[in-house]
């Protein structure tokens, strides 16, 4: 009889165990299908995904779907973003974007590669590869015009950093609430080296995630080693960003990102060893970023970039005309 109760017991554990997963998956592939609100002028999740996968297989002008350039005096010195959702301007319509005010501020082009879900991984990838950056290049020529009536060598390289960019260097564990796979390296020698995993449609089950993780046993690495990843990205992208354009400045921008104020001092702490940097850190001149009106969706808002693009243009000496 305690063997049956017992073959119950494990039938009925399965039985929910499989309702679950069920669950999950219903879940995983409703939110696959989400689009997000049209008043917003964002892309649906489908282009989204479709665009992510496509980067790994072309070396296309805009294969992310960046935000578009608005193409101001062609005689001064344009402005490169680098980043996250932070410097892409999640939810964010084009003429809200931290790229488009510093254009309207400055009156230069501003090109954004600041894309959702990225960080140092993604600003590597695109300094690494002469096409790519020979694309970012040739960008900033308006059609019908001659290269030679455009100036294509940036004045400001500007990084938007948070902490959790640290975090994004692993590619060891599927977390099960990414809807994708982002570019990932890791260290080998001490040399970068890619981590590809191919995207197919099973990548969106939760229950592949979740058996991934069991069968390769392969956890987060420690804070430490992301660290070094981060740190070897931003290092080499620079030395890449400054070849290709020796007489731009770099600029760093230390967003908060709502986590604790202890982990933002320590992880920004990764940068301050890198020589002739400009460092804008965000709370230093907006003492109350954490209130509401300077966030939208867990994002900077439009409010908030208003209030910070003339800080980037004071500190980093660019003329507003």
């Amino acid at each position: 009889m305690r063997i049956i109760k017992f073959l119950k017991l494990i039938f009925i554990n399965l039985i929910l165990l499989i309702l679950l997963l069920f669950i999950l998956e219903v879940l995983s592939f409703i939110k696959l299908a989400e689009t997000y609100n049209e008043k917003l002028d964002v892309y649906n999740t489908f282009e989204y995904f479709k665009y992510k996968r496509i980067y790994n297989k072309t070396r296309e002008n805009n294969p992310y779907k960046f935000r578009p350039i608005e193409y101001r005096n062609p005689h001064k010195r344009p402005i490169l973003l680098f980043g996250c959702s932070y410097t892409y301007g999640h939810t964010l319509k084009d003429n809200e974007t931290l790229s488009r005010k510093l254009e309207d501020y400055t009156n230069r082009t501003v090109i954004n590669r600041g894309f959702n879900g990225e960080g140092a991984s993604l600003i590597y990838f695109q300094a690494s590869d002469p096409i790519i950056m020979k694309n970012i290049e040739r960008s900033l020529i308006p059609p019908k015009t001659k290269e030679k009536d455009v100036n294509t060598d940036f004045e400001y390289i500007i990084y938007t950093f948070i902490s959790g960019h640290p975090k994004r260097n692993f590619l060891y564990k599927i977390n099960i609430f990414d809807r994708y796979f982002n570019l990932r390296y890791e260290l080998k020698n001490n040399k970068l080296e890619r981590r590809i995993i191919k995207h197919t449609l099973l990548h969106s089950s939760y229950t592949f995630k979740l058996f991934y993780n069991f069968i390769n046993n392969k956890f987060i690495p420690s804070n430490t080693y992301q660290e070094l990843v981060f740190k070897a990205e931003i290092e080499e992208s620079f030395k890449l960003l400054k070849k290709y354009y020796p007489n731009s400045k770099i600029a760093i921008i230390i967003y908060p990102d709502g986590q604790n104020d202890i982990y933002i001092n320590k992880a920004s702490q990764i940068l301050k060893d890198f020589k002739d940097v400009t460092f804008i850190k965000v709370a230093d001149y907006i003492p109350d970023i954490y209130d509401d009106k300077y966030w939208l969706y867990n994002h900077p808002s439009p409010y908030a970039l208003d209030k910070l693009v003339p800080i980037i243009a004071k500190e980093l000496n660019i003329n507003k005309n």
